[in-house]
């Protein structure tokens, strides 16, 4: 019922003319459920109607063993086929009860270890979302086991520390319902945790566990924005620096040769969106930069230097000598560049040893010919027998010249993201439109022929589909239509490198 927005639901009577249609559909959906229900197969082969119940539970079994997933017709826009979608999740979709154990890690030593996902368990969540309202951070959690009350506390294995909850809600829409307990299998909104966001486990202190954390991709494409007005720009980073924790694949950085602020996001789109919330939410008037490709780099060979320091500053002499060897994980791996200590962490002052990580990722963050951040390295440090003259700062700076050295030697590759894309195009424009795409130095994987449209399927680079859609509308007139997402990085060809080499 479209006045009273989709809340009133009218059930109808299917068109006379769309019911052969809707007969044809439903046969071959009992014909392929059938191939996999022996129940559903020995009543549909004998003619007998299949009950409502037992198609449901045998939709549920293969959606479950993934041997199918359930598409259902509906409108957000419209506010059209809502309770159906909703009722699908209850019909279709596992319940917690489905789930009895998940592996999880030791926080000590990272070892694997099975949780039970029971009430009388210990409790374990994982915190999955951030939405930051106007009372202030709600945190969405998913407990797999135990219980915890309202008021109580929980340890975050990643930072050490514990966290209170002060308030718990089961949320309805952006109604809440407010919570003295949960149990597992619950999923509730939390307030209270200051020291915890998106991908961080809650567990009891006595019984720790580290769930298996989402994984974000790297950002693809960045933009340059700053405020109209010089004094919004301290309520403009303020907002920008919430959406950063809200969004996970949403980064922000402050360019350290113009001092403009650049956001890094998943597609065009994405930052559109996070623009236009800038104007209608927070009221922020801002000028938006042209979207810029979010190059990365990575290490061609295995490179390493070792380098000693000895070096008069400020009056004191500083000492120090390490060794840095920067590996390349494998083209096809994908992955964010870590740290290694060669036989474990050297038993100097902990601030000194983080001294040194906190240089090797300054250095990971850009530098060398390219200037891009790097990914699909492993950096491992090895430090020479302290001294008495060693310093931190000694140590720093033979850092930071032994990565520069491991890193000519292993020379250096630029890596370009890519966007995976499906185009469904009328017959008649399919030839300039492949063209088109080759052109862009598109990677054809697959062109389906269907009976009135021709789907093409395939990876893109980034930098050649700016803008992309309105080429597309113009080589089609308008027929044709593109979905994109990233799907990670390639190397790029070395006509393109070469324009970022100074």
């Amino acid at each position: 019922d479209e006045e009273s927005l989709g809340a009133k639901v009218v059930d109808s009577e299917i068109e006379a003319e769309m019911v052969e249609t809707a007969e044809l559909y439903r046969l071959e959906l009992l014909e392929q459920v059938a191939d996999h229900d022996e129940s559903v197969m020995e009543k549909f082969i004998e003619g007998e109607e299949v009950d409502v119940e037992l198609l449901r539970g045998a939709i549920r079994a293969g959606t479950i063993e993934q041997i199918w997933v359930p598409v259902l017709a509906g409108s957000a826009l419209g506010n059209k086929g809502i309770q159906p979608l909703l009722d699908a999740v209850i019909h279709y979709l596992p319940s917690p009860e489905d789930v009895a154990t998940i592996e999880a890690r030791k926080p000590s030593n990272g070892d694997p270890v099975t949780v039970t996902c029971t009430e009388q368990e210990p409790f374990s969540a994982l915190l999955f979302k951030v939405q930051i309202d106007p009372h202030g951070e709600l945190l969405y959690m998913r407990v797999y086991s135990g219980s915890l009350e309202r008021g109580k506390t929980a340890m975050n294995p990643r930072t050490g520390k514990r966290e209170r909850i002060n308030s718990m809600h089961r949320m309805h829409a952006n109604a809440r319902e407010n919570l003295d307990r949960t149990v597992a299998g619950d999923i509730v909104a939390v307030t209270g945790p200051r020291f915890s966001g998106t991908g961080d486990t809650l567990c009891d202190a006595k019984h720790q566990v580290m769930l298996e954390e989402p994984v974000f991709p790297e950002t693809v494409i960045s933009m340059a924005v700053e405020p109209r007005s010089s004094n919004d720009r301290d309520k403009l980073q303020e907002v920008l620096s919430r959406i950063e924790r809200e969004d996970p694949t949403f980064n922000l950085e402050v360019n350290r040769e113009t001092g403009q602020f650049v956001m890094s996001g998943m597609g065009e789109l994405h930052l559109e969106v996070i623009r236009n919330r800038l104007e209608r939410d927070f009221k922020i008037d801002a000028n938006i930069g042209k979207p810029r490709v979010a190059y990365r780099q990575m290490v061609a060979r295995k490179g390493s230097a070792t380098v000693r320091v000895e070096r008069l500053l400020g009056g004191k002499e500083h000492f120090g000598e390490a060794k840095v060897t920067l590996v390349p994980y494998e083209l096809e791996e994908e992955g964010f560049s870590d740290i290694d200590w060669v036989g474990g962490k050297p038993l100097i002052a902990p601030e000194w040893t983080q001294a040194v990580e906190d240089t090797v990722r300054s250095c990971l963050s850009g530098g060398g010919d390219l200037g891009f951040p790097f990914i699909r390295v492993q950096a491992q440090i090895q430090l020479s027998p302290v001294t008495p003259e060693t310093t931190e700062a000694g140590l720093s700076m033979a850092t930071r010249e032994a990565f520069q050295g491991a890193h000519e030697k292993a020379g250096d590759l630029l890596l370009e993201p890519l966007m995976a894309f499906q185009v469904s195009t009328p017959e008649n424009y399919f030839g300039a439109i492949h063209q088109d795409l080759v052109r862009r130095r598109a990677q054809i994987e697959k062109v389906d022929l269907g009976q009135e449209l021709r789907k093409i399927e395939g990876t893109v680079p980034l930098a050649e589909v700016f803008g992309y859609t309105t080429s597309l509308r113009s080589l089609s007139q308008g027929r044709a239509s593109v979905s994109m997402e990233p799907v990670g990085f390639s190397a790029a060809p070395d006509e393109v490198a070469e324009r970022f080499r100074y």
